[in-house]
């Protein structure tokens, strides 16, 4: 082979590595910008958390409302009762994001 075909040779090798190499940066990037997207909106949520406080509504209608819910996404959800509440303690859960909490019995 002479040295002609052979630097050619690498020159394509190289070519054929660095496109399989943009196809991962690619994913990659993807993923990183759906990771800032998610950041984004952590921070905004982190900006308005002081105004969601103060028009925070502890109990709308007859039910407790979740304060997750409120202060990080505006989301008005209701805590549902759970079993297993003592004499000193009873048990709620999100109905919408989930979130298990024990809030001191009357």
């Amino acid at each position: 082979m002479s040295p002609e075909m052979r630097i050619r040779q690498l020159a394509a090798e190289t070519a054929d590595g660095l496109h399989h190499q943009s196809e991962a940066l690619h994913r990659e990037l993807g993923e990183i910008r759906t990771r800032q997207a998610q950041i984004g909106l952590k921070l905004d949520a982190a900006k308005l958390a002081q105004q969601r406080l103060a028009n925070f509504q502890i109990v709308i209608g007859e039910e407790y409302q979740c304060p997750r819910c409120w202060i990080e996404r505006a989301t008005h959800a209701s805590l549902r009762p759970m079993d297993g509440s003592t004499d000193s303690e009873d048990f709620f859960r999100c109905s919408g994001c989930g979130w298990d909490i024990s809030l001191p019995s009357h």
